[in-house]
């Protein structure tokens, strides 16, 4: 039976994600969300005031807090994917044993359990898929498979997708959903085959990574705005029709929790830098900063040129791009990066546990078709070289991310390279809260399952 370049390449990035797989020792973002799944399933609620750590109680964490009880502090999307996923694995928390360990242990061991399962079957699967449409979406722009499956390489594990796709992050959900709406758009424009089912998907998918990250109401506009460039008749309405539905089921999710269809999670933030980000949501005045906006280009802590030097010759490809007959495309990608970063740009974003700018993160594979562009331009190594770097430096936080750190790249991460060498987040976790374990065995199962990884990659380059 022949198996597509299209699996094979969804088995080396999801088998490398869960090599890296982290945080789930225990994540504010994905407590938060995951706790609200729990509460579901267990008491058919969303009051997660047994699921919130005592520490969180006094400083807020990533939880919302209203009428003297305890909410997932972040929009409903994350939460609801996990719900059906924890009714499944729910009969495995029979064997945590209660006895000798207390209700509360017990609960946050329940927490972790579902962390694991939410990564590996949610984010983790939903990246490594977002990979393959990103590879399969590049095959309309007429470039072969050594350059499409280059860019994929780039897009997961040389960008901050890398580290947030081995955790349970909304970040990384919302990003698959959508490129998933832009790629049932694009795909059924080039082939000239409209069904009003794929629009109608299109608009659902953008309109679940709406309610699952609230800046992606701005991408629901701009895929709306290009959807209207394509079309510009009734065909719109099986697109709205789609994403009116997980709209709706959030305005019932805000009135059910917090008495208003329009307050959400973050109006309730426990804690006060909750504010800072309330300032784009309650419609008060913004406060754009072209310092802020370089520091998130250049700086050494959120710098995304930094952090993936491959994006130069993303902007170069931008115009570049605007040149072709996929200029509608290329203008949409732009846009949607320009409106997040500037959204971005325009509030005072503090997060001093964050790898790179990860409030970016779901923008990232519109960074990537702009590339295809470029090799018609400049020689395929230099995409190369820039693509290792970008690579080298990602590959960084899923080896040493498993305390909260200030540091940046060159003050942390490399120096705790030179220090550890190879590992990842389990190897740093059962060192520090179980038992020893030496660099060298670290560093040599590291080795060998890095080389089986390129070897595999190698077969897949090679294919015809």
């Amino acid at each position: 039976m022949k198996i597509n370049k299209g699996f094979h390449i969804f088995v080396l990035i999801f088998v490398v994600y869960l090599f890296y797989i982290s945080n789930y020792g225990g994540s504010y973002l994905a407590d938060s969300m995951l706790s609200g799944s729990i509460a579901f399933v267990d008491n058919q609620n969303f009051i997660v005031d047994d699921y919130v750590k005592e520490g969180c109680k006094t400083t807020g964490c990533d939880f919302a807090y209203f009428k003297g009880h305890f909410y997932s502090g972040l929009f409903p999307g994350g939460t609801l994917l996990a719900i059906p996923l924890y009714a499944i694995i729910k009969p495995l928390t029979n064997l945590i044993p209660v006895t000798g360990v207390g209700e509360y242990p017990f609960i946050q061991l329940k927490i972790l359990l579902l962390n694991v399962f939410a990564t590996v079957f949610i984010s983790s699967l939903l990246s490594a898929l977002l990979s393959v449409l990103l590879y399969k979406l590049l095959y309309h722009f007429d470039i072969n498979h050594k350059r499409r499956f280059l860019i994929s390489l780039i897009f997961s594990f040389g960008t901050l997708f890398f580290i947030y796709s081995t955790g349970y992050y909304s970040r990384v959900i919302s990003a698959f959903f959508v490129f998933l709406s832009f790629y049932l758009i694009f795909t059924s424009k080039v082939r000239d085959n409209f069904k009003p089912l794929i629009l109608s998907l299109a608009g659902l998918s953008a309109g679940f990574a709406a309610i699952t990250d609230f800046q992606h109401f701005i991408s629901l506009g701009v895929i709306f705005a290009y959807l209207f460039w394509v079309y510009r008749n009734k065909k719109l309405l099986y697109f709205i029709a789609g994403a009116i539905l997980p709209i709706l089921f959030f305005l019932g999710y805000n009135f059910f929790i917090f008495d208003s269809f329009l307050t959400t999670s973050y109006h309730h933030r426990a804690m006060d830098v909750a504010s800072r980000i309330n300032i784009s949501i309650d419609g008060g005045s913004v406060d754009f900063s072209f310092t802020r906006m370089i520091d998130y280009l250049f700086s050494l802590k959120y710098g995304l040129i930094i952090y993936m030097p491959f994006i130069i010759l993303s902007f170069f490809g931008f115009y570049l791009g605007l040149r072709t007959r996929f200029y509608k495309e290329t203008l949409f990608c732009l846009l949607l990066f320009l409106s997040n970063f500037l959204f971005y740009s325009s509030i005072l974003w503090f997060s001093p546990c964050s790898f790179g700018l990860r409030y970016l993160v779901s923008v990232m594979p519109f960074l990537m078709v702009p590339l295809i562009f470029v090799f018609k331009k400049i020689r395929m190594i230099y995409v190369v070289l820039l693509g290792i770097i970008s690579i080298l430096f990602n590959s960084l936080a899923p080896m040493f991310y498993y305390t909260c750190t200030r540091g940046h790249l060159f003050d942390y991460y490399f120096p705790t390279l030179f220090q550890k060498g190879l590992t990842n987040y389990t190897f740093n976790l059962i060192s520090t809260k179980v038992i020893y374990i030496s660099p060298w065995i670290t560093n040599l199962i590291s080795i060998v399952f890095l080389s089986l990884v390129f070897s595999y990659g190698v077969y897949i380059w090679k294919k015809n």
